[in-house]
C-alpha cells in the first residue's frame, strides 16, 4: 500500500505535536472549547441546582445517550466505511 502525498505531509506536520502518544493539539483544542463554558459556572450556587429533579433527569438522559446509545451508533455508522478492513 502506498500512502498519498497528503497523508505523508500531514503525518510529518503533526508528528511534532505528539507527547507520549497524545496529540498536544487535541489537548489545546479541548481547552479552548471548554474554557469559556467553565468560566460561566457559578460554583457557589451549584449545590442548589443539584437539588432539582429536572436537572437529574437531564443528567440521566445525557449519560444514557453519551455512554450507551452513542457508542453503538458510532460503531453502526463506522462499519459501512471500515467494516471490511476491521480485524476483530
Amino acid at each position: 500500500m502506498s500512502a498519498s502525498l497528503f497523508q505523508l505531509v500531514s503525518r510529518e506536520a503533526t508528528a511534532v505535536y505528539y507527547y507520549y502518544d497524545f496529540n498536544e493539539m487535541s489537548a489545546i483544542g479541548l481547552l479552548v472549547m471548554m474554557y469559556p463554558i467553565l468560566c460561566k459556572v457559578k460554583y457557589e450556587t451549584l449545590h442548589l441546582a443539584f437539588k432539582t429533579k429536572e436537572l437529574w433527569i437531564q443528567i440521566g438522559f445525557s449519560v444514557i445517550m453519551n455512554w450507551i446509545v452513542a457508542p453503538f451508533l458510532m460503531v453502526r455508522t463506522a462499519f459501512p466505511s471500515v467494516g471490511s478492513r476491521l480485524k476483530i
